[in-house]
């Protein structure tokens, strides 16, 4: 399936494991200019966790959103690709209010991972990093994968919610899309296409 980006932040949400990095990375791959991922991840592993969670979730957001402010006013950044973990309707809202109060008013592509739980256990049994080791058993696993869907799929979540100034995507298979790139051009308001 081919996905058209008209804009230029993309943002990619979804559960832990759920292809957002990789997709990410292909739609760094497959654009011709010049490209800057800001991932939740990585962002996370910065935080100091040797103190309490409200200030780790404090200096978290903190660092998160200077990481999405610097790479969005960098204006040789043609292209912003957000790696996020926003499962909540209220965090993909604070996000894009956040990308409103930083100036930016044009729309943002957003690209929602939907996997059957079959290939996001696939996905999780493939991953060998420290996000994911405490996951010791399938078990745990399917539990973590399952705990993270029905927050984002429930009516809190920000699968099937609606938010403005959005080009909205659901992705049930990231291997298999492709982009392709046209800023500037207009598609209809209101569509959540799904691949």
């Amino acid at each position: 399936m081919t996905i058209p980006i008209h804009n230029r932040i993309v943002l990619i949400v979804g559960p832990t494991t759920s292809g957002k990095s990789t997709m990410a990375k292909k739609i760094q791959e497959q654009f011709q200019g010049t490209s800057v991922i800001v991932s939740h991840d990585e962002v996370f592993y910065k935080v100091n966790q040797n103190q309490p969670q409200y200030a780790i979730d404090l200096e978290f957001q903190i660092l998160y959103i200077s990481a999405i402010k610097e790479a969005i006013l960098d204006q040789q950044n043609q292209l912003v690709i957000i790696d996020g973990m926003e499962l909540l309707y209220k965090n993909v809202l604070e996000t894009l209010n956040h990308l409103r109060e930083i100036g930016y008013e044009d729309r943002i592509t957003l690209l929602k991972t939907d996997l059957p739980i079959d290939l996001h256990l696939l996905f999780c049994e493939q991953r060998d990093d420290d996000l994911l080791r405490r996951n010791t058993t399938h078990e745990e696993l399917h539990n973590t994968i399952l705990k993270q869907s029905s927050f984002y799929h429930s009516s809190i979540g920000s699968l099937y919610s609606r938010f403005e100034d959005v080009d909205e995507c659901i992705i049930k298979d990231p291997r298999e899309v492709q982009f392709i790139f046209s800023f500037g051009l207009e598609t209809p308001h209101g569509n959540i296409n799904r691949f």
